[in-house]
């Protein structure tokens, strides 16, 4: 079985790798890097 994060710890392991918070739509984050590669982030694990 998987292991759940919480969003807390996804959020800091993102922006350890040098990612910001762009924008959220709906239940939705985006977050991007240098690189402009891009990571959504449901909500539903953003508690």
């Amino acid at each position: 079985m998987p292991n759940i994060y919480s969003s807390k710890e996804i959020i800091s392991v993102l922006e350890k790798c040098g990612f910001t918070f762009v924008s959220q739509k709906g239940s939705h984050g985006k977050y991007k890097d240098l690189n402009e590669n891009t990571v959504i982030v449901p909500k539903q694990i953003l508690t």
